[in-house]
């Protein structure tokens, strides 16, 4: 499907089909512990604005939009979410994405990502059993109805380890977006997700654009086997971005891993 895909052609119903399958857990409540800005997919961030847009009025949509997010320390290199409410508890809690959706579930730590934390206030007793192959499955439904919108959605922004919500945010708002990959995402989202009421209020949360462009630089120094310039972009791109969460960060870990094995 083309950038100019209509909203009747994204699958949501799938996508809630998927999310009534993950069981819950009995998180402690108000705790907000693990409540960071979320990674999450494209088709899941579409489905959580327009649940946000409906659940929620106009003025606390912009108040939400508005709201500058501090870091989570609890959980490094991330922020916390926008959604919590001043009790601590979810405002799109019916809305959330599949990374929300998953933690605390034992099965997390099956998964094999790197840098990703699980729940440890929970009695694991309590936990629902879920095989690592049943998780796997999900993943990979999402990542095709990500794929019924835009062909070459990628896994560099599929799994829970991909753009989290503010840069999301700013993909849909900020107007000078002008790489190739984000332009394309921009289309999509600003032609399934209300956006004119709250552009001129917004300003840019992450630091994603330059992000791609670090990632688009540490390609170019693969390609010319430049070492240092390779060496100077993981760096940057593992401690330079901190709003942008893990995106990418899996990527980094793996480079340098190849490099260090052909050394």
């Amino acid at each position: 499907m083309s950038p100019s895909i209509e909203i009747n052609k994204i699958n949501f119903e799938e996508l809630q089909l998927i999310y009534d399958k993950i069981p819950g857990v009995p998180c402690i409540s108000g705790c907000m512990g693990c409540c960071v800005s979320p990674n999450i997919t494209l088709i899941e961030f579409i489905f959580l604005m327009r649940f946000l847009y409906a659940q929620c009025s106009k003025e606390e949509v912009l108040n939400f939009l508005t709201k500058r997010t501090l870091p989570n320390t609890q959980f490094e290199g991330n922020l916390h979410c926008r959604f919590q409410g001043d009790n601590g508890f979810c405002t799109i809690h019916l809305g959330r994405g599949m990374a929300c959706r998953l933690h605390g579930l034992p099965v997390i730590e099956e998964l094999g990502v790197t840098n990703m934390e699980n729940c440890t206030i929970m009695e694991q007793g309590l936990l629902p059993k879920v095989h690592v192959e049943r998780v796997n499955g999900w993943l990979n439904k999402l990542l095709k109805l990500n794929q019924e919108i835009i062909p070459e959605y990628s896994e560099d922004f599929f799994h829970i380890v991909g753009l989290n919500i503010e840069c999301w945010l700013d993909i849909l708002f900020i107007d000078d977006i002008t790489q190739d990959t984000l332009s394309q995402y921009q289309q999509v989202l600003r032609g399934s997700i209300p956006y004119k009421s709250y552009d001129f209020l917004y300003s840019p949360h992450s630091e994603i654009k330059e992000k791609i462009d670090t990632i688009t630089l540490l390609k170019l120094c693969i390609d010319l086997g430049d070492k240092t310039g390779v060496e100077a972009s993981l760096k940057k791109l593992k401690t330079g971005y901190p709003t942008t969460g893990s995106y990418f960060n899996e990527q980094c870990d793996w480079i340098e891993k190849k490099i260090s094995d052909t050394n």
